[in-house]
């Protein structure tokens, strides 16, 4: 219980620490291909980035069966079972 109780402080004041770091200064990002640009702050270009990083590697829960497919689970759904549409001989 001691141990969750200073986790959970050292979040709080590392989530305040980094608060005041986003009011001070929103940062600048500049992304230019050819004739296309892209600017954003710097906290919404690592919020962008950690989501596409999370989606590419499977980190996301509805996204895991993609990645295990015999499982018959979507989304933590189990699937129904597969009806076949051709017809009987």
């Amino acid at each position: 219980m001691k141990k969750l109780l200073i986790l959970l402080l050292i979040l709080l004041f590392a989530g305040a620490f980094i608060g005041q770091l986003m009011i001070q200064d929103s940062g600048y990002t500049l992304i230019a291909y050819n004739n296309v640009t892209i600017e954003m702050s710097l906290w919404v270009f690592l919020i962008v980035l950690l989501g596409v990083f999370f989606y590419f590697t499977g980190h996301s829960t509805c996204c895991a069966a993609h990645y295990a497919p015999d499982s018959g689970f979507a989304c933590g759904v189990k699937a129904a079972t597969s009806v076949s549409l051709t017809p009987k001989p």
